[in-house]
């Protein structure tokens, strides 16, 4: 009987593997490990993605606070040059003739020698020594080997002629002075007027609109008292050919 099945089947089915539950076992499995297998790369493929994903929006982000950095320190460098442009010209709106005087003649870069113009018109040269409150003490510089000493009243000084160096010289701000000279910096004009009277010493007075020489008698609060005699000669009443009550605002320059 069994003969005779196996000859009554095709050929194709005569060879047909035999299905039994170790069979259908054995392809489930191959089947799930084929799933399995597919699941895995999928899952490798979308971790792929995902991380080049987030790479690209890290890289965004990161590009996005590189350019609020970079703004950032630009606004705060340009806000700090804002605010020390702005100190400076405050500077130098508070800046008066006397600092930048004081400066030219401190600074190692331009000579100390400066060329001024006095209210009547009148151009010096003067070397400074010694500033007060109001005035500085120092040398002209004249033909000849000699150089008198005189006194120039800061309101007296209608303009300073500068060269470039020297105009750059002036605007630097001041260091601290030394005790001694802060001392001389407070005294004001008629204290160093009433130096030269105490020790008799005659001198040349530039007013506006003339020149007188004599000898200081007494100084006050806003004037001075001189008798006027010859030049190089000595305070002597009967040489004394005028005595006159000046206004110190009218005094331009005096030369010892």
């Amino acid at each position: 009987m069994g003969a005779y099945l196996t000859k009554s089947l095709p050929p194709r089915a005569r060879h047909a593997p035999v299905l039994s539950v170790e069979n259908i076992c054995v392809g489930v499995e191959v089947v799930d490990n084929s799933l399995a297998d597919l699941l895995r790369r999928r899952n490798v493929r979308d971790n792929v993605l995902a991380r080049s994903g987030w790479r690209e929006v890290r890289m965004r982000w990161d590009n996005l606070f590189d350019d609020l950095e970079t703004q950032l320190e630009n606004e705060l460098t340009a806000e700090e040059i804002d605010l020390r442009a702005e100190e400076e010209r405050l500077r130098l709106a508070r800046l008066g003739m006397r600092e930048r005087l004081i400066a030219l003649t401190t600074s190692d870069e331009v000579g100390r020698m400066l060329r001024l113009i006095l209210r009547d018109g009148t151009r010096i040269a003067a070397i400074p020594g010694t500033f007060g409150r109001d005035w500085f003490a120092g040398e002209l510089c004249e033909e000849g080997s000699r150089r008198p000493g005189c006194i120039v009243p800061i309101d007296a000084i209608a303009g300073v002629v500068l060269s470039r160096p020297q105009v750059a010289a002036s605007l630097v701000p001041l260091q601290q002075t030394p005790a001694a000279r802060a001392l001389a910096e407070r005294l004001g004009m008629p204290f160093v007027l009433r130096d030269l009277c105490r020790r008799r010493q005659p001198v040349e007075l530039r007013l506006m609109g003339e020149v007188i020489f004599g000898t200081l008698d007494r100084i006050g609060r806003d004037h001075c008292d001189i008798a006027i005699h010859e030049p190089g000669g000595v305070r002597r009443e009967s040489a004394v050919t005028e005595y006159r009550v000046v206004r110190l605002d009218q005094v331009l320059l005096v030369r010892l």
